[in-house]
């Protein structure tokens, strides 16, 4: 699942919904204000690596902005 929420990290009930689901969950976290095509290229920059992250085992969180791709939680996984 792909996302734009950038306090991902801060909201509890999201995270907790993604582990007892075992969700892969992918959020565009980027600090600015994204209009629809900014979002197509935050995707478009990290598809090789949405990609990779696509085949580990949930739950996960991951947080991708233009340039980075980080891990907000696996949930101790």
């Amino acid at each position: 699942m792909i996302t734009r929420d950038r306090r991902i990290s801060q909201r509890t009930a999201e995270k907790n919904a993604v582990r007892q689901a075992k969700g892969r969950h992918i959020a565009i976290v980027s600090r600015e204000p994204l209009k629809k095509f900014d979002i197509l290229e935050v995707v478009i920059c990290q598809w090789r690596k949405i990609e990779e992250l696509t085949q580990l085992p949930g739950p996960f969180i991951y947080g991708i902005t233009r340039t980075t791709v980080r891990k907000i939680d696996d949930f101790g996984l």
